[in-house]
């Protein structure tokens, strides 16, 4: 007779479960938020997770919008709204909105051809846009670029005639 300690044992020898296995189909697992998004409410701002490949929201999968609450009425108003996208076109990964200030700044992936490297897109009322672009990644090798009702500011690195703004 041979001892257990002589007998080999094969790790893939495991008795069976007595669980059933899990069923998640394939409509459950690419659909985590049944009721076309999961909100959840705090004291001062408003969670909304969407799923990744919805078509209606245009790629948003997160949306947080941030409320300031007065002391004195403890009534609440939008302070700013922070949205984080996935699997879009123009590779826009986050917008954030400020209400006060009128502000939107909008940031974007290296990659999207059709907006020449832009990195991050600035608006300030309806008076100012500044344009951010990733370094190396126009040819003419444009930083940024301001919009003023004014005037535009631009800035250069990498040229060939030494540009540096203009």
């Amino acid at each position: 007779k041979k001892s257990s300690a002589e007998i080999p044992l094969d790790v893939l020898d495991v008795p069976r479960s007595w669980c059933r296995p899990p069923l998640i189909n394939k409509e459950r697992l690419q659909n985590p938020y049944p009721k076309f998004c999961k909100s959840t409410s705090y004291v001062d701002c408003l969670v909304e997770k969407y799923k990744e490949y919805e078509e209606n929201v245009l790629g948003l999968v997160q949306k947080v919008t941030m409320y300031e609450i007065d002391e004195d009425t403890e009534e609440k108003s939008v302070e700013m709204v922070v949205e984080h996208f996935k699997h879009r076109e123009d590779r826009m990964t986050r917008r954030i909105i400020y209400h006060k200030v009128k502000k939107e700044v909008q940031e974007y992936e290296k990659g999207c051809k059709c907006l020449d490297g832009l990195a991050e897109l600035t608006k300030i009322g309806d008076s100012k846009i500044i344009y951010k672009f990733h370094p190396n990644q126009r040819k003419d090798g444009m930083l940024s670029r301001t919009w003023t009702e004014n005037c535009i500011f631009e800035t250069y690195q990498n040229r060939d005639d030494f540009l540096i703004s203009r």
